[in-house]
């Protein structure tokens, strides 16, 4: 009888595993996936450490605050609407840059509000009385300091004698404000205040009406100065309209002349307060803060 062979039972190979490897073509698709991930890594990486708040916040000027545990700021004191007896939109402004810079301290012991005049406000810069300004300072009024964006402006514009605010601007003279002497050029080179650049502008284009320019050094010389007939118009902004409104009797043409804006000032080797001041104040508009302390203190929303 013959004998049955056992059946051959058939044995699999082992599976060989796919080898890993950065090369060839076996490597291409490995080589994208590590290309991607360390791209990936590398932007979050550069996101970071691009960031500006945080390289500034090392800067040595702020460094110095927080290691005096306080922020200066030099405002215009009896400002209603701005900075007066600690309240308005220059005051808040400070202390919302205090908490930015210190947000450690709470409420407003960051920051220490330091009477400025227009004739005072380089000075305390200067001698590093004040670590900034916030004192109704015009945008860029001097190349010897440093300007933030402008967080407030506003019209300029002609007083006229009481009763007269319809008489045409028309072989006057008109008084304005000088700069203060401290907002000079870095060469030491006088240069005019904002009022007065908008007068000339206008003198320019209505070079044929007869428009003569005064300058003075205090609104309150000026306005006496209209009161008496020594000059026939003006030029103030609505702040001090306001301000000066109740002590000398005035009028106000419909003539237009222009805007005045304001910014915080620092010196030169300060750069970090002004770029911070302006990350603030970005934010400040883009959430509508900002326009809610307008709101808060009377002010109409610049244009």
């Amino acid at each position: 009888m013959r004998t049955r062979r056992p059946p051959r039972i058939r044995v699999k190979p082992p599976t060989r595993h796919k080898r890993f490897t950065l090369f060839g073509d076996e490597g291409k698709l490995l080589r994208s996936v590590l290309i991607g991930v360390g791209a990936a890594a590398l932007l979050l990486i550069l996101i970071v450490a691009s960031r500006p708040e945080p390289q500034l916040m090392s800067s040595a000027e702020i460094q110095n605050v927080k290691a005096r545990g306080i922020l200066r700021v030099g405002v215009r004191d009896g400002i209603p609407g701005f900075s007066d007896n600690g309240d308005g939109l220059e005051a808040a402004l400070a202390r919302a840059l205090g908490a930015r810079m210190l947000p450690g301290i709470p409420g407003s012991a960051a920051v220490k509000l330091v009477s400025v005049t227009s004739f005072t406000a380089g000075a305390r810069l200067d001698d590093a009385t004040i670590d900034v300004a916030l004192a109704l300072l015009e945008k860029d009024a001097s190349t010897k300091y440093l300007y933030s964006d402008a967080y407030f402006s506003e019209p300029a514009r002609f007083l006229m004698p009481e009763g007269k605010e319809n008489e045409p601007i028309y072989n006057l003279t008109v008084g304005c404000i000088q700069a203060a002497p401290w907002m000079g050029s870095s060469s030491g080179d006088k240069l005019p205040s904002a009022g007065q650049k908008l007068l000339t502008a206008y003198v320019t284009a209505h070079h044929g009406d007869g428009v003569q320019i005064k300058t003075f050094a205090s609104y309150d010389d000026m306005l006496t100065a209209l009161q008496s007939g020594s000059i026939g118009a003006a030029v103030m902004t609505d702040i001090y309209i306001a301000k000066y409104r109740e002590s000398y009797a005035f009028s106000v043409s419909p003539a237009a002349l222009g805007s005045v804006s304001y910014a915080m000032a620092c010196t030169t080797d300060s750069p970090a307060y002004a770029q911070l001041f302006n990350l603030m104040l970005a934010e400040m508009k883009e959430n509508g803060s900002l326009a809610a302390l307008y709101e808060e203190y009377g002010l109409a929303v610049p244009e």
